[in-house]
């Protein structure tokens, strides 16, 4: 799970990535938004600036793909990266997105 602007992702094995809203406190049942059924993957991340331009970043079977955190649509996909650690992650960090392999770091950002 991870949290960002009022809204709860979940990523269950073999389903949709769901968002779920807070209201007042109170977690709701229907999600505002989800993805397509994704593969068993790693804890989501989000980058944002703020409040606004929220991206959610999910690692999965060896890939990374980015959604936009308002409706879930697919913004990108890296196609395969290479092989991973069992307990792999990716970090934001200064505008970029690094996942680490089994022997390297990957990073993902904005060419200057």
């Amino acid at each position: 799970m991870v949290y960002w602007n009022s809204t709860i992702y979940i990523t269950p094995t073999g389903q949709p990535i769901s968002a779920l809203p807070l209201v007042n406190g109170v977690l709701s049942s229907t999600p505002s938004a989800q993805t397509p059924p994704v593969d068993a993957g790693h804890s989501p991340i989000i980058s944002a600036n703020g409040e606004t331009t929220g991206i959610l970043w999910q690692l999965t079977g060896g890939s990374l793909t980015a959604y936009n955190a308002t409706n879930l649509k697919k913004l990108w996909g890296s196609g395969r990266i290479v092989t991973l650690p069992h307990f792999a992650n990716e970090v934001v960090a200064n505008g970029k997105v690094y996942v680490g392999t089994i022997n390297g770091l990957v990073a993902y950002g904005l060419l200057p």
